[in-house]
């Protein structure tokens, strides 16, 4: 999967890149940066990430997934 087909997934999910990055697993403060090293192309994306994106794409984020702790 390219950054740009990766893009289209997380634009198709109608996720920000920080939610997605959380809808993936990532945690920590800075959560969208590993989307956009996808993105941008400066990251590989790994094969179980691409499925999980394409999944979000077709399927959506369930809600209690990716939820983004405000506290």
């Amino acid at each position: 999967m390219t950054g740009d087909e990766f893009r289209k997934c997380r634009h198709a999910a109608n996720a920000t890149q920080a939610k997605f990055g959380a809808a993936l697993g990532y945690t920590g403060r800075n959560i969208g940066r590993q989307v956009r090293h996808y993105e941008s192309g400066n990251r590989e994306i790994p094969e179980w990430i691409a499925r999980l994106a394409d999944m979000y794409r077709r399927h959506g984020i369930p809600r209690d997934i990716g939820q983004i702790d405000q506290g």
